[in-house]
C-alpha cells in the first residue's frame, strides 16, 4: 500500500493470531489527535486471512496508512523488531505490540515534546502508562482491573545507571516514542532474543541520548488474566531473565564489552543487596517469631504459677482454720 509522504511517525506493530487485539490497536491509532503516522504491520507467522479480515473492517483511507508484511514462519520478537526497524524510515518510531494501545493524545504530546529545540538531546520520550489485566471472552475483550500507579512517572529523565541495574525493562515499549536517528544503523539481526529485546533497544537509545519522562498517562499496557488459555503475555520468566543476564556476562568476558561489564557488576551488586535484604528480613522475622513464641510460653508459665499460688493459698487458709 502507498506510503504517505507526510508521515513523521512510524508505528512498528507486531502481531500473530490475535485479531481482537489487533483490531482494537488499529482503532486506537486511528483515533489519534496527531494525524501524521504510518503503520508498519508485521504478521509474524500468523494467519494471513485474519489480518485481511481485520483490515477490511477499516476504510480505504485508513488502509492507505498501513503497510503489511507477512512472515511465513515466526522469526520471534527480537528479529521481528529488527525487521520493522529496517522497514521504517519515519523521523519518529513507536514499538507497538498488538495487545497494547494508545490514548488519543499520545502521538501529539510526544512528537511535540521531541520537536522542541530544548529537547534535541533526547533520543526518546516515555509517558506514564496504565496497566490492565483483561480476558478474551465470547463477547470480546473484557477488562478485569486497571492500575495507573505502577506506570506513573514524573517529568524528568530515565536514569541510565538505574536502568542498567535492572534485568527487565522498567517501562513498556508502548509508552515510548523514539527517534529513528538513534537506531539508524539497525540491521535485520540487530536484535535476536525473544525476551528482553526491548531492554536492549532502550539501552541502544540511551547510548544515543536521553530518554525523557512525562507524567501524562497516554498509553495502556495489557496483561492477560492468569491461568487462562490466552495468557500469552506473562511477565518475563525468572529463568529467561537469568539466561539473558548470563549472556550479557559472557559477552562482557569474551569481548571486553565495558557496558555489559558494568551491567553485570550492577546486577551482581543488586543481587547481593536483594540477598542481604532477604536475609535481614528473614532474621528479623525469626526474631519476632521467637519473641511471640517466648511470650506465649511466659504467659503459660504465669498462668501455671497463678494456679500454684492459688492452691497454696487454699492450703494455708485450711491450715489456719485447723489451728484455730
Amino acid at each position: 500500500m502507498a506510503h504517505p509522504q507526510s508521515a513523521t511517525v512510524g508505528i512498528l506493530l507486531r502481531t500473530k493470531d490475535r485479531p481482537l487485539f489487533l483490531d482494537r490497536a488499529l482503532k486506537k491509532i486511528k483515533a489519534q489527535s496527531y494525524p501524521h503516522w504510518h503503520i508498519h504491520l508485521l504478521n509474524d507467522g500468523g494467519n494471513e486471512e485474519q489480518i485481511q479480515t481485520v483490515l477490511a473492517q477499516h476504510d480505504e483511507a485508513f488502509q492507505s496508512h498501513v503497510t503489511v508484511m507477512h512472515n511465513t514462519a515466526s522469526v520471534g520478537r527480537g528479529r521481528a523488531l529488527s525487521q520493522l526497524l529496517c522497514a521504517a524510515s519515519e523521523t519518529y518510531l513507536l514499538l507497538h505490540d498488538d495487545d497494547d494501545y494508545l490514548e488519543p493524545d499520545f502521538l501529539r504530546v510526544t512528537v511535540n515534546f521531541l520537536e522542541k529545540p530544548e529537547n534535541k538531546s533526547c533520543a526518546g520520550v516515555v509517558t506514564s502508562n496504565s496497566d490492565i489485566i483483561e480476558a478474551v471472552t465470547p463477547g470480546g475483550l473484557r477488562e478485569l482491573s486497571r492500575d495507573a500507579t505502577s506506570g506513573k512517572r514524573t517529568n524528568g529523565y530515565i536514569s541510565f545507571l538505574s536502568f542498567l541495574s535492572q534485568s527487565n525493562g522498567v517501562f513498556p515499549p508502548i509508552s515510548t516514542l523514539f527517534r529513528k536517528s538513534a537506531v539508524k544503523d539497525a540491521k535485520t539481526d540487530s536484535y535476536t532474543r525473544n525476551y528482553n529485546e526491548d531492554v536492549d533497544l532502550f539501552i541502544d537509545l540511551m547510548k544515543h541520548g536521553e530518554l525523557a519522562t512525562l507524567d501524562e498517562t497516554l498509553a495502556v499496557y495489557s496483561i492477560r488474566a492468569a491461568n487462562t488459555e490466552d495468557d500469552t503475555t506473562r511477565p518475563v520468566k525468572e529463568e529467561q531473565t537469568t539466561l539473558y543476564m548470563n549472556s550479557k556476562i559472557r559477552e562482557a568476558l569474551s569481548e571486553g564489552d565495558t557496558l555489559n561489564t558494568l551491567r553485570s557488576l550492577l546486577n551482581a551488586d543488586r543481587g547481593y543487596a536483594d540477598y542481604t535484604g532477604a536475609l535481614l528480613q528473614t532474621s528479623h522475622e525469626d526474631i519476632i517469631k521467637h519473641i511471640v513464641e517466648s511470650n506465649i510460653h511466659i504467659q503459660k508459665n504465669i498462668k501455671l504459677l497463678a494456679e500454684i499460688l492459688e492452691n497454696l493459698n487454699r492450703k494455708v487458709s485450711s491450715i489456719e482454720k485447723n489451728m484455730k
